[in-house]
């Protein structure tokens, strides 16, 4: 199966998931949008202003992102970016250097000599 085949496999599977997972009339309002991915995003904008624990969800989500080697890296630090557009969206304030460190953290296992020099950079500009 060529990627793109796949890709749109998986999509139609994923938005088969969701929609199934619906109410009723949440089914109702979202079943003529297209795309799993528009789907995910229309609804992320609509119950993240509505859920009163998003605050957490979002740290939570960002403490707990994960790097993989599988993936393109600047693919991940778009998410991780718009994770932290959410941060925005709920006015919470965001110290730099935790992020950083915790993006360099969450490096995959193939980033492990640039991780090791980043560290190695900041035990040093500590000293």
């Amino acid at each position: 199966m060529h990627a793109q085949a796949r890709w749109e496999n998986n999509d139609y599977i994923c938005y088969g998931h969701i929609l199934n997972s619906m109410s009723d009339p949440l089914f109702d309002s979202y079943q003529l949008v297209p795309y799993e991915k528009e789907l995910w995003v229309l609804l992320e904008a609509r119950y993240m202003k509505e859920d009163a624990i998003s605050k957490e969800f979002l740290v939570n989500h960002f403490n707990g992102y994960v790097m993989r080697d599988d993936r393109l890296i600047m693919d991940q630090f778009n998410e991780l970016e718009r994770i932290l557009g959410h941060f925005k969206m709920h006015n919470m304030n965001t110290d730099g250097p935790i992020i950083v460190s915790n993006i360099i953290d969450e490096l995959p296992p193939s980033w492990k000599d640039f991780k090791h020099s980043l560290e190695h950079k900041k035990r040093g500009s500590r000293s």
